[in-house]
């Protein structure tokens, strides 16, 4: 995001995204991190929300609780569960995602994302138009959506699409579909949105076409 644009700076990328033929949006962490949720990092909604757990296994972020070993099953489902209400299925859409969705309303999209909890498709962008490249936690490793009534049958973070998603046969499907996008939109325009300047998203812009979204993969 261009956090200390001057005006001609906004008109130029304004300028850019209404002559694009596509748009392709990059999200990574920092994207969630201005929905309020923080997967990497300790906060103030965890702290509030998972005390208990905080205080019983010393988890103190939302992925160490995800990936931690429990004694039995029942305590990773209801971390889990608690957790995918929070971030999913009883949050709304926030205000900068509605944002987002006027920016890019009526325009040719694709979403590169590695924000699991699945918020764009939750925001109304089609399914076909987002690439979760580390899949999501409200899926299981078939792919099937997980109902919020259907929480309770996770016992294991193995059984979530997270858990195998990258290159598995899906994941080259949506790669497929990727490219052919890139090469049916030539002029697209790259929205970074919460990318970390180190990140391979950011090399997007300097490599072939065929070799775009392997990079955009080396996203942490």
């Amino acid at each position: 995001m261009l956090l200390h644009a001057e005006q001609n700076d906004w008109q130029r990328a304004g300028e850019w995204i209404q002559e694009a033929d596509g748009l392709v949006i990059c999200a990574s962490n920092g994207f969630s991190m201005s929905e309020n949720f923080a997967i990497l990092l300790p906060s103030r909604w965890f702290d509030e929300n998972f005390a208990d757990f905080r205080r019983k296994y010393g988890i103190q972020t939302p992925l160490q609780g995800l990936n931690d070993p429990y004694p039995d099953p029942e305590e990773f489902n209801a971390f889990y569960s608690r957790l995918l209400k929070g971030i999913h299925y009883d949050k709304p859409v926030s205000s900068i995602m509605q944002t987002l969705r006027k920016i890019t309303k009526n325009r040719v999209v694709y979403i590169l994302t590695t924000n699991a909890e699945d918020r764009f498709a939750q925001a109304g962008y089609p399914e076909n138009e987002v690439f979760y490249l580390e899949g999501r936690y409200t899926h299981r490793g078939d792919h099937h959506y997980i109902s919020k009534e259907d929480l309770s049958s996770i016992r294991s973070p193995m059984e979530l699409e997270t858990a195998s998603y990258p290159g598995s046969e899906e994941f080259e499907k949506k790669l497929k579909k990727v490219n052919a996008f890139l090469s049916h939109h030539p002029r697209f325009v790259i929205l970074v949105l919460g990318v970390s300047a180190n990140s391979g998203f950011l090399s997007l812009s300097s490599i072939r076409y065929s070799q775009l979204i392997r990079a955009a993969v080396a996203l942490r």
